[in-house]
């Protein structure tokens, strides 16, 4: 395959490209401020918080690692991550590669932190304890051992949509429908959302306008999923695509 083109659709309500123009033109675009805003959790103080471009990892370990401030604990990170299309095998060679005497897995090999929103992937406290379980092999193992993770899911479709990226528009949404079915809002309002298009396109622009990373641009495309790991991950973040000519 000479080259892959990923192709991200992005859906919001009528005028909001127009807000978002009147947005730029008034405000520098800042994707480190972006990425605080969007993952307060990954860019936390210590101990398990890190700083923006990744924590300071030690040259002596293969793996990203680093000392816990405080505690000295070590933290490690996946050395790479092997990602692809659903039926592409990821699974299956996933459970291949564990069989290496090098590899180590940590509590969840097929963990979908990144390619999933907080209400299903967890924290980045929950997934820095997740790598807790590979750490005494990497301490035994320095330069041999390489912790991963393979999920199929961060190369099909919840890579395309930044989940991670856009956990507060989900959350906006979630909950302005439930005001809008219990008619909990102004009287006028809860009428309205008697009209399912009108509570859709309300619900949708009001998380956009809230949405940290809608401040830069259209959704998931001016600040992307892989801008917030290279934040989190540091310049070196390894990703092993498995991809396959459609059935």
């Amino acid at each position: 395959m000479a080259g892959v083109l990923l192709l991200v659709g992005v859906c919001a309500p009528p005028g909001v490209w127009e807000y978002d123009a009147a947005w730029a033109a008034r405000h520098p675009t800042d994707h480190d401020a972006i990425a605080r805003a969007v993952a307060p959790d990954i860019f936390s103080p210590p101990p398990l918080g890190v700083p923006l471009g990744g924590p300071a990892f030690n040259a002596s370990f293969a793996n990203p690692c680093w000392h816990e401030e405080g505690t000295r604990k070590l933290r490690c990170l996946p050395a790479f991550y092997l990602i692809g299309g659903f039926q592409c095998a990821v699974h299956d060679l996933g459970r291949r590669i564990a069989l290496s005497a090098d590899a180590v897995t940590p509590a969840n090999m097929f963990h979908a932190f990144w390619s999933s929103g907080a209400g299903f992937g967890g924290d980045w406290g929950r997934f820095v304890r997740l790598m807790d379980k590979a750490v005494p092999r990497i301490q035994r193992q320095p330069r041999s051992a390489l912790a991963f993770i393979a999920n199929p899911a961060m190369l099909a479709f919840t890579w395309a949509e930044h989940a991670r990226v856009h956990d507060s528009f989900a959350r906006t949404v979630g909950a302005c429908w439930k005001r809008c079915r219990k008619e909990l809002q102004p009287s006028e309002v809860a009428e309205l959302c008697k009209d399912k298009k009108y509570k859709l396109d309300h619900c949708l622009r009001l998380a956009y306008e809230q949405d940290p990373a809608s401040a830069v641009g259209p959704a998931g495309v001016e600040f992307t999923l892989p801008q917030l790991m290279r934040r989190a991950h540091g310049a070196n973040v390894k990703l092993v695509a498995l991809l396959r000519n459609p059935a």
